[in-house]
């Protein structure tokens, strides 16, 4: 593919972690990254990255192979359910929930969510696989919705979220019930990042004395939304 051989498709585990390659080291912005290693965004051809610690879970689920009797802990342990996977996750840790790519959830949302650690450390939600689809979340009402209540420091990268009653044909289609990332509430250092939304759109509204602050909204698709 002209990449040629680098630490991120070379097989090899360069940095330590336990995570080889784009396909599992979310150090990896894709296989032509040089390092497996996350780096500032400016060598990272401007996308984040992020290196699990030592004491980080990682989660791994698949909704096609995956069973929500494993533990998470590898692919080849992966849970099947988004609400398997965040029973997991810890509150106001460095953890990280990893879909498989090519996959897709139907009906299964976050709800609130849980906050990570800080803004160097927040809780991820990516994703793991040689496939190079998005995992898809095919949902009829909001997938995250903070509803009132602070959250902070979360990572959502590399989705694609689709509001599964405003697509045509789809079976649940009604033509007018949305679906939305819906941070309304308040929090600290919430990242949005390479999404594919369709039919989809970004709420941040601050609500009840509490306010939000460092939202990063980028390099996302916002796919023909309409009411």
């Amino acid at each position: 593919d002209g990449l040629g051989v680098t630490e991120c498709n070379d097989g090899i585990d360069n940095d330590g972690d336990g995570l080889v390659d784009w396909q599992l080291d979310p150090g990896c912005h894709g296989k032509g990254d040089t390092s497996e290693k996350a780096q500032p965004r400016a060598q990272e051809q401007g996308w984040s990255t992020f290196d699990p610690e030592p004491t980080s879970k990682v989660i791994f689920v698949s909704a096609q192979g995956g069973d929500d009797k494993n533990d998470g802990s590898s692919p080849q342990k992966a849970v099947k359910t988004l609400a398997k996977a965040q029973s997991l996750v810890r509150d106001g840790e460095y953890d990280f929930m990893l879909l498989k790519r090519g996959d897709t959830w139907k009906n299964e949302t976050f709800g609130r969510f849980k906050s990570g650690r800080d803004a160097q450390h927040p809780l991820v939600v990516s994703s793991y696989g040689s496939s190079t689809a998005r995992p898809r979340l095919e949902v009829g009402k909001n997938i995250i919705d903070h509803n009132g209540k602070a959250r902070s420091f979360t990572a959502l990268l590399g989705l694609q979220i689709v509001a599964a009653k405003k697509l045509v044909g789809h079976p649940d289609y009604d033509g007018s019930t949305g679906a939305t990332i819906r941070y309304v509430g308040g929090g600290d250092g919430l990242l949005l990042e390479d999404l594919h939304l369709l039919h989809c759109e970004i709420v941040v509204q601050s609500y009840g004395g509490m306010t939000y602050t460092n939202v990063e909204v980028r390099r996302n698709v916002i796919d023909t939304n309409y009411h």
